[in-house]
């Protein structure tokens, strides 16, 4: 996890310096449009920042109330993901606000976030060794990892809701939660352990930790 190491403030002037960054700028103003703020003025195919995108952002940050800066940090980044994360949630029918928390932990919601060991990539913190299937491209790109993120979380509940058909919703979506960062096995575990504070496994003990951080995140 990256945690939301904003290492690059999207605005007028800024450096992209890595492919991550292009693709994560090309990703932004896709989500602008996605959010009903015309591209006019907008050169979507252009990773560059751009005065058009910098109007397009002050927009944007008026309709939902914040400092129109025309820049992109977190504060901005959060609303702008938010329509696509909650359709995901829809679709998905996952817990409500779930998906969010957990990108917000993941990522904070930084579309060009790279863990420090260079393995987790984007929004979702996509792992490059456990899934080579995702490309580096995918991994930057906000709707494809947000598709990943709410695919992932929906195929484990359905997992641990046929190995666990008397548990609760909420323990059953912690089991899911929990996989994301330990895996599948240490989750089901801890399912079986009762989901435990502490254990003798490191990875139960992370698997209560994460859920416990991923669920005091707001959304």
């Amino acid at each position: 996890m990256a945690r939301g190491n904003w290492d690059t403030i999207f605005r007028l002037g800024c450096d992209l310096p890595e492919d991550r960054h292009e693709w994560a700028m090309l990703g932004i103003k896709a989500e602008l449009v996605y959010n009903g703020i015309p591209q006019g003025g907008m050169e979507m195919d252009n990773p560059e920042f751009g005065v058009g995108t910098r109007s397009k952002v002050i927009a944007f940050q008026k309709s939902k109330g914040l400092t129109p800066d025309g820049e992109v940090g977190p504060i901005t980044a959060h609303e702008l993901f938010k329509k696509r994360i909650l359709a995901a949630e829809k679709q998905y029918r996952i817990e409500p606000g779930l998906l969010c928390k957990n990108q917000k932990l993941e990522s904070g919601n930084d579309p060009a976030s790279l863990s420090p060991d260079g393995e987790d990539r984007g929004l979702q913190q996509i792992n490059r060794r456990w899934h080579p299937e995702v490309t580096d491209r995918m991994a930057w790109d906000p709707e494809f990892a947000i598709g990943y993120g709410a695919r992932y979380l929906a195929n484990a509940y359905a997992i641990f809701r046929k190995e666990f058909p008397a548990a609760s919703e909420e323990f059953v979506w912690d089991l899911a939660l929990a996989s994301y960062n330990v895996g599948t096995g240490p989750a089901r575990t801890w399912g079986k352990a009762g989901r435990p504070q502490f254990g003798a496994d490191g990875k139960v003990i992370t698997a209560w930790q994460y859920v416990m951080v991923v669920r005091r995140q707001k959304c």
